[in-house]
C-alpha cells in the first residue's frame, strides 16, 4: 500500500492541518492623534483609523465621528507612538478622548486605567479628565 493512503484508497493527512490566520487590528493598524490647545493645558483626541468618518450609536447615547472628524483626525500613528506621546504629555492634559480598541490600548500603555469606558455599538470610547486645583 503506498505512503499517505488507507486501505480504502482513501487520502491520510498528515502534517499539520492548515488554518487561516486572524487578522489582528488591534494590534497592527494606525491611530490618529489631535491635539488641542488652551491657556489651560491640552486635550488628546485618539481615535482609530478605521472610525473616523462613522457615527456611532447605542441606545440614547451617539458618538458622530463624521460630524466631528477633525476633532480627532490628526497625525497618524502606531500604538507605541501614542502611547509615548500622552505619557510624555500628561503632565500638561487636561482631558483625554479615545475612541476604539487600539486608542485605548495607547491609553493603557501611557499608564491610564481604562476600565471606565463606555462600548458604543461594540467600539469603545474614553474620556479621561485630569483634575487641575487652581491656585
Amino acid at each position: 500500500m503506498p505512503a499517505g493512503k488507507s486501505e480504502k484508497g482513501e487520502k491520510k493527512m498528515t502534517g499539520k492541518p492548515k488554518t487561516k490566520k486572524a487578522k489582528v487590528i488591534e494590534e497592527t493598524g494606525k491611530v490618529f492623534l489631535k491635539v488641542h490647545r488652551s491657556p489651560r493645558g491640552i486635550t488628546i483626541a485618539i481615535c482609530d483609523a478605521e472610525q473616523i468618518g462613522k457615527s456611532l450609536e447605542e441606545g440614547e447615547i451617539v458618538l458622530d465621528l463624521n460630524t466631528y472628524k477633525n476633532f480627532y483626525h490628526g497625525k497618524e500613528m502606531d500604538i507605541d507612538e501614542a502611547a509615548a506621546f500622552v505619557k510624555k504629555n500628561f503632565s500638561n492634559t487636561l482631558s483625554i478622548n479615545a475612541v476604539g480598541r487600539r486608542a485605548l490600548k495607547a491609553v493603557q500603555a501611557a499608564g491610564l486605567d481604562v476600565s471606565g469606558a463606555l462600548m458604543i455599538q461594540g467600539v469603545p470610547h474614553l474620556q479621561v479628565f485630569r483634575y487641575c486645583a487652581r491656585g
